[in-house]
């Protein structure tokens, strides 16, 4: 393993565990604690853009890791690597570049903007650190693989479609909790309407 490739495993492992601590971390604190706004997004969670950001970025971080190491694989499945790599290449460009860049922009913009959309126990009973793993430090990544990671770029029309394909599945899960629960995920959409 040469040496950019084992800094490229230190970072992405370092990631990855980040990512799987802040999780755990999480899970734990959604289901210990009586906190009314914990308890509907035990129910409302999995549907937050930034959770979705932060799972397909341990996909992205796990493929990384396999196609880095897949030199030690036996001969005959070597070929894997270009498999891995290529389907890398598309789960970072179509993806996590812009979900990560979205949900950073666009957490900070409202966080700046006006602090109050941002829901006050999300400070009180989330440690930084784990509000930043899912809208910030994602960004890290993001920089530090577009600036030193040689990732496949998938043809545009493939990577055009994935992008629309999620973005349509996302707004029906989205537009669908308002209209069945009457919900807004996000606290400023209750301003806009």
């Amino acid at each position: 393993m040469d040496t950019d490739s084992k800094i490229s495993t230190i970072w992405h492992l370092f990631f990855l565990l980040y990512h799987i601590c802040s999780l755990i971390f999480f899970i734990n604190l959604l289901f210990t604690n009586d906190d009314p706004f914990l308890k509907e997004i035990q129910y409302f969670g999995p549907f937050y853009l930034s959770v979705w950001c932060s799972l397909l970025q341990i996909v992205y971080l796990v493929l990384s890791l396999a196609s880095n190491n897949a030199n030690h694989l036996p001969r005959k499945m070597r070929k894997i690597k270009h498999k891995l790599e290529s389907l890398k290449g598309y789960i970072f460009i179509t993806f996590v570049l812009p979900l990560t860049t979205y949900v950073t922009a666009a957490f900070w913009t409202i966080f700046f903007l006006n602090k109050d959309f941002v829901p006050s126990a999300t400070f009180a009973l989330m440690p930084s650190w784990i509000n930043h793993g899912y809208h910030t430090n994602g960004m890290i990544l993001v920089l530090m693989d577009l600036l030193f990671e040689n990732n496949s770029i998938p043809p545009v029309k493939s990577a055009l479609f994935g992008i629309t394909l999620l973005a349509i599945v996302y707004y029906s899960i989205f537009f669908g909790i308002y209209i069945l629960f009457g919900k807004w995920l996000y606290i400023f959409f209750y301003e806009m309407t």
